[in-house]
């Protein structure tokens, strides 16, 4: 059997003596002694009862009830009971092993030397003894005492080698050791009684009493442990530079070497995160964009996988809610997503996220909503327009993002919202809020927290006068998913679109209405949009847009009107201004409509906005019957793209565009001829097929 070199180790070789350590632990109360516990457990060579403080009992509740068969709880009234009780499980034989936890050592201490209830032999010596791995040592180090002896004698050191030695055999698995009287000289003096005492021990050593040991001293910690500083000094010794023990010379030089290597050996060869020895790694350090230095972590070095050793799973998309958010979203709510949000001020994305919260949070959903614009009372105001909230939803007022992240990790919601990015700073940033370092920043540090802990976070920003996000284009490089909250803030329609998402349609939209309660959807644009057309009117006419899988109807309008002026006007409001031209110069060459002489009009009614090819016929129609002054028929709805030569083009989805129409009650459909064989027959509508706009125009005049 291989001798143990290192507390990694140690846990395989408990296991391999295939019985499990029991220990029984005074007051577990603490983080600390929680972590010992779940380690101990989970690497399967230690069971534990639990001395519980009444008041103190939630970690011990929680580890019984994840490891039912690995813990049993003792009920204590307070600190001395619980001492006692895991003093009397240890006296009879139930525990191997008795650890502290959250109480005092002298509590401790009083039980293990109580004459009657106590586990201390008559005639024998109370020590410590510590365990350390030190980086660099190829070996396990054990050294006394630093806790409990404070002027050893030389009857006490006696026991404390004793006990020692034997701890070191029996952990290692060694068989002769190597002790250190450490001292402050290497030389015997009657003034430091102590050096004399180590002569006696050495003694006690030649005389076998320890059993086959080494033993020299007096000696300093340093010699003790580095060859080259005993070579410096002439001392030639088996033990110097080779120590496996130190005994030292009192509690203060014991105790003070003890708290000094716990503290900084950690820096070298501790992990400070998971408390772990002989994890760490040289690492490389980088600057960051802001200047400051940044260690690279061997974990963060990139290790390219074969595609073919990924392996997908299909995880199930987290629905909103609200249907109209979760279209255009791609079907919900994707984990560890960044999405951006984005309008006008005023015109509801607040609203919706809030009311996106509301909804997640009645399905105990945790969320988080933080507001660098208003404070947690006004948030509260608006919530209550909206209803009554339950408690799984949480509220900050925050602008620092060092804060915001330390919230994040506290709580671990399920979505996050940040509202706004403009009002964000880090304090690492040397810039103003809103500027472009420290919304590139904050961006960057909300979609590592999005992608490293599987948290959908939503980013509200603001819109320039252009209708662009406030802060660099990177931003929409940067996220998964950018949101474009559309309409005219006094009106109360508004529009949700999607211009960019990695998990699903940019062609997608969400119809919402403003009301005192919030945003409303509304399931069926068409018939919003169609809502207050004019009867037996010119100029008006129905066409059919495609959204995504959505088809929506609108109504065009337009007005052709003798010019007064010698240029005439030219103006589209919901389309291409440019394609409007282009559609009446077709009108003009292709089918002789004299319009250079007069102004037009062109509205698409409702304030949607429409580009798709689609609703060229409409918009031609509508200026066709504006300039002839001609009704066409309500029960009419219109489609094809229009092209230069006056040809009506294909356009996709026809048939969706026919059954849409068909259910809200149109009796007649006017279409390109090409996607007659797509469309096929549908009963209950008449479909009139046309291949050029003449065609489209000669049928509406017959009408």
């Amino acid at each position: 059997m291989n001798p143990i070199v290192d507390l990694k180790t140690l846990p395989e070789r408990l296991r391999s003596l295939g019985e499990r350590v029991i220990v029984a632990v005074a007051s577990p109360a603490d983080s600390h002694t929680e972590e010992v516990i779940e380690r101990s457990v989970s690497e399967g060579f230690a069971d534990f009862i639990l001395t519980v403080v009444d008041g103190k009992q939630t970690i011990a509740e929680q580890l019984a009830t994840k490891h039912p068969q690995q813990i049993k709880i003792i009920n204590a009234s307070d600190d001395d009971d619980a001492a006692r009780k895991a003093v009397l499980e240890v006296r009879e034989g139930r525990a191997n092993v008795l650890m502290k936890g959250s109480l005092n050592t002298d509590n401790l201490l009083r039980a293990v030397l109580n004459k009657e209830q106590g586990i201390l032999v008559k005639g024998s010596v109370l020590t410590h003894i510590a365990v350390a791995e030190i980086p660099g040592m190829n070996r396990l180090m054990l050294f006394s005492d630093a806790a409990v002896i404070p002027f050893p004698t030389t009857e006490q050191l006696d026991a404390v080698m004793t006990y020692i030695t034997k701890t070191w055999r029996s952990l290692t698995g060694g068989t002769c050791p190597r002790v250190a009287l450490t001292h402050c000289t290497e030389k015997t003096s009657e003034k430091f009684p102590i050096t004399l005492a180590y002569q006696t021990i050495k003694q006690y050593a030649e005389e076998g009493r320890y059993g086959e040991v080494c033993v020299d001293g007096p000696m300093d910690v340093k010699t003790a442990c580095d060859a080259e500083s005993g070579a410096i000094k002439g001392i030639s010794s088996p033990v110097v530079g080779n120590a496996d023990i130190l005994i030292f010379p009192d509690i203060e030089a014991g105790n003070t070497f003890y708290k000094t290597i716990t503290f900084f050996a950690k820096w070298q060869g501790q992990c400070p995160g998971c408390g772990a020895w002989n994890t760490m790694e040289e690492a490389p350090v980088t600057k960051t964009s802001t200047g400051k230095e940044k260690v690279i972590m061997p974990s963060e070095l990139a290790k390219p996988t074969k595609m073919r050793e990924i392996e997908t799973e299909n995880t199930p998309r987290l629905q909103t809610g609200i249907q109209e958010l979760d279209r255009v979203l791609g079907g919900g709510i994707v984990a560890g997503s960044l999405v951006l949000v984005g309008g006008d001020p005023g015109i509801g994305k607040s609203t919706l996220l809030l009311q996106m919260c509301k909804h997640l949070s009645d399905k105990q959903e945790k969320v988080l909503y933080v507001s660098g614009e208003e404070s947690l009372q006004q948030i509260k105001l608006r919530g209550d327009r909206i209803g009554e909230f339950s408690e799984s939803i949480f509220l900050l007022a925050e602008t620092n993002i060092t804060t915001i992240e330390g919230a994040i990790d506290q709580l671990q919601p399920k979505v996050a919202i940040i509202d706004s990015i403009q009002t964000m700073y880090d304090d690492a940033v040397d810039a103003a809020p809103g500027s472009m370092s420290q919304v590139r920043e904050i961006t960057g540090v909300l979609l590592r927290i999005a992608k490293k802990k599987g948290i959908t976070i939503f980013i509200v920003g603001h819109v320039t006068k252009e209708g662009n996000v406030a802060g660099p284009r990177m931003l929409e490089h940067m996220v998964d998913t950018v949101l474009y909250f559309e309409g005219d803030r006094h009106a109360s329609y508004r529009i949700l679109r999607a211009v960019k998402n990695r998990f699903g349609s940019t062609n997608e939209i969400g119809v919402f209405e403003m009301c005192n309660t919030g945003l409303e959807e509304v399931k069926n644009p068409s018939e919003y949009m169609l809502n207050g057309r004019p009867e037996d009117a010119s100029g008006s006419v129905v066409a059919c847009s495609m959204e995504g899988t959505r088809p929506i109807l609108v109504e065009i309008q337009a007005l052709v009107c003798q010019s007064n002026f010698g240029i005439p006007r030219r103006t589209a409001v919901g389309t291409d201004f440019n394609r409007v031209n282009l559609l009446m110069a077709v009108l003009e060459k292709k089918v002789g409509l004299r319009l250079a002489a007069s102004d037009a009009y062109v509205n698409i009614a409702g304030g949607m906005k429409m580009t798709e090819p689609a609703i060229d016929l409409g918009i031609c129609l509508a200026i066709v019957s504006s300039a002839k002054d001609i009704v066409i028929p309500d029960n009419v709805m219109v489609f094809g793209e229009v092209g230069l030569s006056g040809e009506i083009r294909a356009v996709s989805m026809a048939g969706q565009r026919v059954q849409e129409a068909k259910k809200l009650g149109f009796g007649t459909v006017v279409l390109p001829e090409v996607c007659k064989s797509s469309v096929g027959k549908v009963e209950g509508i008449n479909l009139v097929y046309v291949s050029q706009i003449r065609d489209a125009i000669g049928y509406i005049m017959k009408k």
